[in-house]
């Protein structure tokens, strides 16, 4: 028999917060969240370190929302150029030139209406306690997920001892927890399939605690309607990056492909397999791969030394062969969208 179920606690992770006031095209999605939290359907649990993270942000975020908007605009408006009746055409170009988006603190900003929305009296506010610290801090000093990815996921530790807390504590039967965010590479099974938890926190997931990747797919199922499927699937949907974006991603992808091929190479020197030499000693006729030129090494240390400055030690790995993999994938990727050809992987 299928339990009942009348209210829900969900925890949503900052992801999810800021992907929705990055995008207006989430409007519809906040909208059913926030009548569902009047309805009593829904209890939003915040963390206080989500409210913090989420007010260092939404600045940012609000700017990124505002100029995706205008790009949409302006692409909208270079479409009607097109259209077969050019009076009609000018008409609707006037007036999309008429309206001002500049302002990202307006009252209807989607922003805004994402802050309203965690703001919601309903909602459960928690402050992080020095327990949820010491025993998220225990996860990252052992490697445990979501600390297991050799990078500071010590917020996301402490986002899941609150909620592994909260969802242990007794609650009548028409209660169901659930745990939302965006973050499958610290959250998920690596082994695939990521709209599962990590086995290491599939502990905190049963048939009273759900852990929820799609936040809309959720409200869909919960309240089969409330999104309207149709303003949905074309409202809320991933917007076009930028050429900034792509090229911005794409220098940093290549950055990180290119460091570890450094580090590499110099494991191989430190370990006598290639040879740095004088220009004196180095052999162009025959090519010798295992040597390298002593001022071309020297050049590479230092370029070595600007990467971990400029990117950022925590996004230089180390990574095993699957991560590897989708770094080279995804600069294939933005490469061929550039311009280049597939399997462009040069650094």
């Amino acid at each position: 028999m299928r339990m009942a179920v009348s209210l829900y606690r969900v925890l949503i992770d900052t992801s999810v917060w800021l992907d929705m006031a990055g995008s207006y095209r989430a409007a519809p999605l906040v909208r059913a969240l926030h009548e569902m939290c009047d309805n009593a359907q829904l209890e939003i649990i915040v963390p206080d370190i989500v409210r913090d993270e989420f007010a260092r942000n939404k600045d940012r975020v609000a700017t990124q929302s505002i100029k995706a908007l205008q790009s949409h605009l302006k692409s909208l408006r270079y479409a009607l150029t097109g259209h077969a009746d050019q009076d009609i055409a000018k008409q609707a170009r006037d007036f999309l030139q008429g309206l001002d988006f500049s302002n990202a603190t307006q009252e209807n900003s989607i922003v805004n209406q994402v802050q309203e929305l965690m703001d919601h009296g309903e909602n459960i506010n928690v402050e992080t306690s020095i327990v949820h610290r010491a025993r998220a801090a225990n996860r990252s000093l052992y490697g445990e997920a979501p600390c297991h990815r050799n990078k500071g996921s010590i917020a996301d530790a402490i986002l899941f001892e609150v909620y592994d807390e909260m969802r242990q504590e007794p609650v009548r039967n028409h209660i169901v927890f659930g745990f939302a965010t965006t973050n499958h590479s610290d959250f998920s099974d690596p082994r695939g399939d990521n709209r599962t938890p990590h086995p290491e926190l599939a502990h905190a997931f049963n048939d009273r605690s759900q852990y929820i990747l799609d936040i809309g797919k959720f409200v869909e199922e919960t309240d089969p309607g409330a999104l309207g499927m149709v303003d949905f699937e074309s409202g809320y949907s991933p917007e076009f990056h930028t050429l900034t974006e792509l090229t911005e991603a794409e220098n940093r992808l290549y950055r990180q492909v290119w460091y570890s091929r450094h580090m590499y190479l110099r494991y191989r020197v430190e370990q006598g397999i290639t040879e740095v030499v004088p220009d004196a000693d180095y052999s162009r006729s025959p090519y010798i791969s295992d040597q390298i030129l002593d001022t071309v090494w020297q050049g590479a240390l230092a370029a070595g030394e600007r990467t971990r400055q400029e990117v950022g030690i925590e996004n230089l790995g180390p990574w095993d062969d699957f991560e590897l993999g989708m770094l080279n994938g995804k600069l294939s990727a933005l490469r061929w969208v550039l311009g280049d050809e597939w399997d462009m992987l040069d650094t």
